[in-house]
């Protein structure tokens, strides 16, 4: 304890050492992330590049997945546009007395859902679609693992 204390006041006594030491350690936290940054390539496209790699797609089939995978994007995300707009709907009831929308509104949100998910369903079956035989193999493996392999957690506050 005593080690400790006299730490702090030998820091504070010679405080141009103790900014020096401060300065070094921010210069070493910025070159760790920006080392991690380029390390990591930054900004990733996700599981696309690891289906590519992982079916061994050829370039005509990347052309073809990328604009499925353009296609899947734009109708999820008027999906998710519809869901919103609903959710905000659902909350304004919270302002006042009058509940009576609820049930509906929770119902179009299940239904968004839903189709978000046949969505999903049919954008992997397209992919499937795109693999030649000698890919079958590793697709199947695939499918074990997209439930994780697209799930992310979003923080919602």
């Amino acid at each position: 304890m005593s080690f400790i204390l006299a730490l702090i006041i030998f820091c504070i006594m010679n405080s141009n050492y103790f900014l020096k030491i401060a300065v070094v350690l921010l210069l070493l936290i910025n070159i760790c992330t920006i080392s991690m940054i380029v390390w990591h390539g930054g900004e990733s496209d996700g599981p696309k590049d690891e289906i590519i790699e992982r079916l061994n797609f050829d370039n005509d089939q990347i052309e073809s997945y990328e604009l499925l995978i353009e296609e899947h994007k734009s109708a999820v995300k008027s999906k998710r546009k519809h869901i919103k707009e609903t959710k905000d709907k659902l909350y304004s009831l919270l302002k006042g007395d009058d509940y009576s929308e609820k049930q509906v509104l929770i119902g179009n949100l299940e239904k968004f859902n839903s189709e978000i998910e046949h969505l999903n369903f049919n954008h992997f079956v397209d992919i499937k679609n795109i693999c030649n035989l000698d890919q079958i193999k590793n697709y199947n493996k695939l499918t074990k693992e997209l439930g994780h392999l697209f799930f992310k957690r979003k923080k919602t506050w």
